[in-house]
């Protein structure tokens, strides 16, 4: 799974939290969206090499039904700022360029495990994205994480690994899986 794969689903889900201090403690400060803190940035927590620095570089509402229904504030943090285009045009290709990013979800909701599958699989899909077997695991990760609660927070990150292959982890509830791609 490419990140740049994740962060097309995750962009069409999230922009069209304290996270859990498992692979992503955040630094927060005062600025906030619909009630959540946003964060400065933080530290992803990695077990092959040095942990990576992130920036918090946007954050945004996903509602649905016409926006009558919040769901979540979602935050784009990445490991170097200047590398990321902040433009709808050049962001998702400016990805290929970091080694490290992560997406902080807070719900403002309850939502279940196969919401979130669905959602996830609709995000591809609206970016036809091709189904591959690490995809395949991520979402199945996303369902079996299980119903997530008004209030919690949902980390998702993606690192480029030193042999070039790319790893995403799903953190829901203080469980992390990660799935390893091409």
């Amino acid at each position: 799974m490419k990140l740049s794969q994740l962060i097309l689903a995750l962009v069409d889900l999230t922009f069209a939290p304290n996270a859990l201090a498992g692979i992503l403690p955040v630094l927060d400060r005062a600025t906030k969206v619909n009630g959540v803190t946003i964060s400065k940035g933080g530290t992803l927590v990695v077990s092959c090499r040095k942990n990576e620095n992130l920036v918090t570089v946007g954050a945004g509402v996903r509602s649905r039904r016409g926006g009558m229904v919040k769901v979540y504030v979602g935050e784009l943090l990445v490991n170097d700022k200047n590398k990321y285009a902040c433009s709808e045009a050049k962001s998702l290709e400016s990805l290929k360029d970091l080694s490290a990013i992560a997406v902080r979800l807070n719900l403002v909701r309850d939502i279940t495990g196969d919401d979130m599958e669905s959602a996830f699989k609709g995000g591809f899909e609206n970016n036809d994205v091709t189904e591959t077997a690490a995809i395949k695991n991520f979402v199945a990760s996303v369902k079996n994480g299980g119903k997530i609660t008004n209030g919690s927070k949902v980390v998702i990150t993606g690192e480029k690994l030193a042999d070039g292959s790319e790893v995403v982890t799903y953190e829901n509830a203080g469980k992390a899986v990660s799935t390893k791609g091409e």
